[in-house]
């Protein structure tokens, strides 16, 4: 838990309250099911969490567009976290991904769930996925250009070495 608060120190009491209950119920759900590696847990707010929140650091989060959105009584706001095969007759300004597939057919998945008009972000719609490893050959295939974070020039861990987070419109 002390990984995320060195990088992200702005959570409400609940919210910490959340993330602090996370292991206990992974751990509780891991011995039913394999959710995550059980050799992986000692690492898990490191490898899971933390990950994870990469994306925060450079798009806004689901609860934090719904909270805004609510606050300032937006009513055209959408947010669905779904499995990608499920979604029928909707489209989306941002399309996330966290080590799900090949980025071609990430992006395959992706392009036609992607509005066409440019929403008012300052980035144009696309695709955001976390993706580790050497990239060459897999962008090679995907066809795809895109733009690129080091996940350890974010958070300076070395467990991050060769994570990266991609962004394709």
């Amino acid at each position: 838990m002390e990984i995320v608060l060195k990088y992200f120190a702005d959570f409400t009491p609940k919210q910490l309250e959340q993330i602090s209950a996370l292991k206990g119920l992974y751990e509780e759900w891991n011995s039913k099911i394999n959710v995550i590696s059980r050799k992986d847990m000692d690492n898990f707010y490191l490898h899971h969490v933390l990950h994870s929140l990469a994306i925060a650091t450079q798009c806004k989060k689901l609860t934090v567009v719904n909270e805004v959105a609510k606050a300032i009584g937006l009513t055209n706001v959408t947010t669905q976290h779904s499995r990608v095969e499920e979604i029928k007759n909707r489209k989306f300004d941002v399309v996330v991904s966290r080590a799900v597939a090949p980025l071609k057919d990430l992006w395959y998945w992706s392009k036609p769930l992607l509005n066409k008009k440019t929403n008012d972000n300052k980035k144009p719609n696309g695709l955001i996925c976390l993706k580790g490893g050497d990239l060459a050959q897999e962008i090679f295939e995907s066809n795809c250009k895109p733009k690129i974070w080091e996940v350890d020039k974010i958070f300076n861990e070395e467990y991050f070495v060769n994570k990266y987070l991609l962004y394709i419109s």
